[in-house]
């Protein structure tokens, strides 16, 4: 839905009427289909199968084209198939965007990678060539930020979360979430309790779902308290919470490859002009996590003082590209860079299948 406002509203990169004009072409998929069981119901219609009105669909703009999904990639399932993770025709063309990444062939879940994925480059191997390859799972697809609880805006007296200085966070550590079941969620329990023990204020944990109000966030208490965010898996092992945590000016410590790789054309990963390369997060091996040989407690406790001001330092240089921005007035959000890399993605496949010049 952010998306379809900021085309709607944006004087700077909103829509055209005439599409030869365009160097993109949006396929909008049930914005408000928040829910799975929504995505399901939508997904079981035979009529959503069918790619309709894509009148500007052909050789020349198939690569042009592109999907945005505000859920994760393995959640449009059913005939949805047709259009998203096996394609039909020169839909297969087409980018995709989700909150996750796949990292795996098999059916929707799998696809999201082994429980414990600790290898970047075996990382790296599981996804693939995601410009050319028309084929596997849910073809050109790349991570995106989830919409965060912090949208900026110009002429704001107060300064944006992620600058929130140090004197303002007394906790080493936030844990922010619920316990749940699954293979990448395993990791929850034993952090929670380490959290707990931790004692002296030095970890900040909150349960959201044990919190009645429906309007908590859990960010003043949490992820702006403190200088480190836990981020464990949980359905997926890809979580709202790292971009919260970002834009709370919170440097994430995740427990998987998949979460450390998330949104890289939002993170510097894959080349874009204008988006840093900035490392601002830290990653810990998730099974030595669960089977006890690593502390993440002790290992943060060991950083050297100049070692977390500058991955603070680069949190708050790349927050700025990971949240959606109410407006034109923030140049490089999170929705700009979204056509961005779906314009280099579209470039780069031009450049590689070009006839050669003798």
């Amino acid at each position: 839905m952010l998306v379809l406002w900021r085309l709607a509203t944006s004087e700077r990169c909103g829509a055209v009427a005439d599409p030869n004009e365009a160097d993109l072409f949006l396929v909008p998929t049930w914005p408000a289909a928040k829910g799975l069981a929504a995505w399901d119901r939508a997904c079981a219609s035979d009529a959503n199968g069918a790619v309709k009105h894509l009148k500007f669909l052909n050789e020349r703009t198939a690569h042009r084209h592109f999907f945005v999904v505000g859920k994760g990639h393995a959640v449009p399932k059913g005939v949805c198939f047709r259009w998203w993770a096996r394609p039909r025709g020169l839909l297969r063309r087409a980018t995709r965007f989700a909150y996750s990444d796949q990292y795996g062939s098999g059916g929707p879940m799998s696809s999201y990678g082994p429980a414990f994925l600790d290898d970047p480059a075996e990382a790296a191997r599981l996804q693939g060539d995601r410009v050319l390859d028309d084929g596997g799972h849910v073809p050109h697809l790349y991570s995106i930020p989830y919409p965060a609880n912090v949208h900026a805006i110009r002429g704001l007296a107060t300064p944006a979360a992620w600058n929130r200085s140090a004197g303002a966070r007394p906790a080493v550590a936030s844990y922010l979430a619920s316990p749940r079941p699954g293979p990448y969620a395993v990791i929850r329990e034993p952090l929670s309790r380490a959290c707990e023990a931790a004692g002296n204020g030095a970890c900040a944990r909150a349960d959201p779902h044990g919190i009645k109000s429906k309007h908590f966030c859990g960010l003043r208490g949490t992820t702006m308290a403190a200088f480190f965010c836990l981020q464990p898996g949980g359905d997926s092992p890809y979580r709202k919470g790292f971009f919260d945590a970002v834009v709370s000016g919170c440097v994430p410590v995740v427990f998987s490859q998949q979460l450390y790789r998330v949104a890289p054309w939002h993170r510097g990963i894959e080349a874009l002009p204008g988006v840093p390369r900035a490392h601002h997060a830290i990653v810990f091996d998730g099974r030595k996590v669960l089977d006890g040989e690593v502390d993440v407690f002790s290992e943060l406790a060991k950083l050297p003082a100049e070692r977390v001001a500058a991955l603070r330092r680069a949190a708050r240089r790349a927050a700025p590209f990971q949240q959606y921005a109410v407006d034109d007035d923030f140049r490089m959000d999170a929705f700009e860079i979204i056509l961005r890399a779906a314009l280099a993605v579209a470039e780069r496949r031009e450049a590689a299948t070009a006839p050669a010049v003798a």
